[in-house]
């Protein structure tokens, strides 16, 4: 016999109310159940029972079947967390990066890491190297330069601890490694196109041991080979990566090529013109 224990539990927990919890009670498990029974009645009815082997393992196969039910809803729910989490921090790296231009009359921070003397981060994936680089006065947080899904801080800390720690990159064409093209700019006035059209920053993580320098996608047509040629953004969330844009706001992206997952993953992959991912990400490349 299945135990009245349980569904006295959900009327402890106000999901039904005390009258259901007395017909189910009296319809489905006890059938001598006399009529007109309070819920204190019912509760020493309760304290004076003892479960039997048969009562035990119904609850473990409904608690057991209850959590089979949850655990993908769980896991999603955790998952929805980490990303509005780097969200928040790619909004925040945004603000600090308005607020640099602002005050440095609307010439762009450079976007690569080192190679200029105004460069946002220094080489390296260290806090050393963000806190050398020229926003850390705008940001003094190192937290919200890493996303709490990028995988390579958690596979590769117990060797070293302090790298794979910045997960995002800025746009290439924003004073950055394509800055002398023609769709290149590096002062804000020199941009010619919707400010809600040029991405800023984008999630990345580049294997080849942390992410070097500015994002840039390979100019169509033409195969991309991961990091060899190109860079590649990182779906790190629900098969989906975050990205913000230069009039400030963020947005989330979903891929939809498997082969844009396998892709951010390793190096010298081949990512044909025709990947709808790589094309949607090129739409927001160019400044001018």
């Amino acid at each position: 016999m299945i135990p009245i224990y349980i569904i006295y539990w959900f009327h402890i927990d106000k999901r039904i109310s005390c009258s259901i919890v007395k017909v189910l009670i009296q319809f489905v498990f006890i059938k001598d159940l006399p009529t007109g029974l309070s819920i204190s009645t019912i509760e020493g009815l309760i304290m004076k029972r003892k479960f039997t082997i048969i009562e035990l393992l119904t609850v473990i196969s409904i608690i057991a079947i209850l959590m089979a039910l949850l655990m993908p809803s769980l896991s999603r729910a955790k998952e929805r967390a980490l990303g509005i989490s780097c969200m928040g921090n790619i909004k925040q790296l945004t603000f600090s990066y308005s607020l640099y231009t602002k005050d440095h009359d609307l010439n762009l921070v450079g976007s690569d890491t080192g190679r200029a003397k105004n460069d946002w981060v220094r080489r390296g994936d260290t806090p050393s190297a963000i806190k050398n680089g020229s926003m850390w006065n705008y940001t003094k947080s190192i937290g919200i330069y890493h996303c709490p899904k990028d995988f390579r801080w958690d596979k590769f800390k117990t060797v070293r601890s302090d790298y794979f720690w910045r997960a995002f990159s800025i746009n290439g064409f924003l004073n950055g490694e394509r800055k002398r093209d023609r769709e290149g700019v590096t002062k804000l006035t020199q941009v010619k196109l919707s400010y809600d059209s040029v991405f800023l920053f984008v999630e990345e993580q580049d294997p080849r041991g942390f992410n070097m320098n500015s994002f840039y996608l390979k100019r169509p047509p033409g195969v991309l080979r991961t990091w060899s040629n190109a860079d590649w953004m990182a779906p790190l969330h629900l098969k989906g990566y975050n990205i913000s844009f230069l009039d400030g706001h963020a947005s989330y992206i979903k891929t939809l090529n498997q082969h844009s997952i396998t892709a951010s993953l390793y190096k010298g992959i081949n990512v044909p013109n025709s990947n709808v991912d790589r094309q949607k990400l090129w739409s927001y490349h160019f400044a001018r």
